[in-house]
């Protein structure tokens, strides 16, 4: 018992952690170490640093100046044993392997050569890939009952890997990454979209359109700007639209539309390609006039209602410049109706529905 604490003492001094959440601890790994004998290789070897960030979890094993002779990410698994496990095996395989290419050889002026001979992961379930027969039987044995004990096979499975095969493992070796050219961590897919969400844009457009309401039809212009946030956006829009006349009697009566409103929009893309839908409240204004021969005088009539505006848009973004055309449809919550002052059976009522569809270009501001 005394030997067997001294030794997990020694090799808690050689591991270093480092994880937010306290998992895995120096102890349990070296504990586990001791478990299949790997404790005093370590200590041989030099030393081992496990950090935990986020999801993946990388290990460095150094020697004893602090020179790093090889490391290896993996993802680290959300049950605190099971990453515990995980980072013991991988340290003993990898202080067993060092020790045989290295201080077994005559010769150790070299780099330091690392086999990774276990999986990246521990996987006790149903159908987890076994690991390698010839891998598993070239480790001390302590690791292969450890890394056996992992797998669904039955141990009888695992066999003697033929001396052909422990020559290839001793000397068919791959040189560790240094260091100092490790991979960054890569961002999670999460924090991407969560930045993609926060972000702000502003789009300015200008459209020209057909509109019709049943009765007449003419042509307009229009602006628009959008706020987005994300998929979301809040949009004013402004348009004016041409004079359409209707008869009314022996006269005529011509007029124009004005509407300002201030609504929401959804948007969705696909690569450059984009739609959305807006639904703007609007207030109009109607200007009305009535002409003819019959008419003794024309008086110009200017009358307020309220639209509900509802609209898509499907365009192509070509770097800040976003083509489209778009379609859509208003309802006048006011029924207009228009007559002669000394004919009021004449009088006519204005469509409170309108039909457009037209062209326009966004230009992206943000």
């Amino acid at each position: 018992m005394v030997l067997a604490a001294a030794t997990a003492t020694l090799v808690a001094s050689v591991v270093s952690v480092a994880s937010a959440d306290g998992c895995p601890s120096d102890q349990a790994i070296a504990a586990h170490l001791d478990r299949v004998g790997a404790a005093r290789a370590l200590a041989q070897v030099g030393k081992a640093e496990v950090r935990v960030v986020g999801s993946t979890m990388r290990i460095v094993i150094q020697d004893a100046k602090g020179t790093a002779l090889g490391q290896r990410e993996v993802e680290a698994p959300a049950d605190c044993a099971a990453r515990t496990g995980l980072a013991a095996v991988l340290i003993a395989a990898w202080a067993g392997d060092w020790m045989r290419t290295n201080l077994g050889s005559a010769d150790r002026s070299g780099p330091a050569i690392l086999l990774p001979l276990v999986p990246a992961t521990l996987d006790s379930s149903p159908g987890a890939a076994p690991i390698p027969s010839a891998v598993v039987s070239d480790q001390p044995a302590a690791t292969r009952a450890l890394a056996a004990a992992t797998t669904s096979e039955p141990s009888s499975a695992v066999l003697p890997a033929p001396p052909e095969a422990r020559s290839s493992l001793s000397t068919a070796t791959t040189p560790p990454e240094p260091a100092a050219t490790a991979p960054a961590t890569r961002a999670p897919a999460k924090a991407k979209a969560a930045a993609d969400s926060t972000r702000v844009g502003f789009d300015l457009a200008g459209l020209g359109f057909g509109i019709h309401d049943g009765d007449a039809g003419t042509y307009g212009l229009g602006v628009e700007g959008t706020v987005r946030f994300s998929r979301l956006g809040v949009v004013a829009l402004a348009e004016t639209i041409g004079d359409r006349q209707r008869a009314m009697g022996p006269a005529q009566a011509s007029y124009g539309l004005a509407c300002f409103g201030l609504g929401l929009r959804a948007r969705e893309a696909w690569g450059s390609a984009f739609a959305d839908v807006a639904v703007v409240p609007e207030i109009a204004r109607y200007a009305m006039r009535g002409s003819g021969s019959e008419l003794a005088q024309a008086n110009d009539v200017v009358a307020w209602g309220l639209l509900l505006d509802a609209r898509a848009r499907f365009g192509w973004e070509v770097g800040p410049v976003a083509p489209f055309a778009f379609a859509g449809a208003s309802f006048s919550l006011l029924h207009e109706h228009l007559s002669l002052s000394n004919r009021p059976d004449s009088g006519i009522y204005l469509s409170r529905v309108n039909l457009a569809a037209g062209l326009g270009f966004s230009v992206s501001l943000r």
